[in-house]
């Protein structure tokens, strides 16, 4: 397993959550988790954008979700929408055609 990989799960990501957030399959994952193929050059810059971006959260004290009166699956939920809103990039501003007064 990389170290970033091992960043994702001890920040309380789930390897669905993974999965989901490279577009990759869960099957994919689980190979990188039990060591049986790294991420391939293709998908590694998103590991590690991801892994940069959940550092980042660990260290702003966001991950992981403390369990307090939430049930595991609300840890779980609460996890994945943290991190799904960290990446996800804002709309670009519409380019101005020139002429274009609107």
């Amino acid at each position: 397993m990389t170290p970033e990989i091992q960043t994702l799960i001890d920040a309380g990501l789930k390897p669905r959550h993974v999965a989901r957030l490279l577009h990759v399959s869960r099957g994919t994952v689980s190979h990188w988790l039990n060591g049986r193929n790294p991420p391939n050059r293709w998908i590694t810059e998103g590991v590690q954008a991801l892994a940069a971006t959940v550092a980042k959260l660990v260290e702003d004290g966001k991950l992981p979700v403390r369990a307090g009166q939430l049930t595991p699956s609300e840890v779980d939920a609460k996890t994945y929408f943290i991190v799904a809103a960290a990446t996800t990039s804002p709309a670009p501003e519409p380019v101005q055609e020139e002429g274009d007064n609107t």
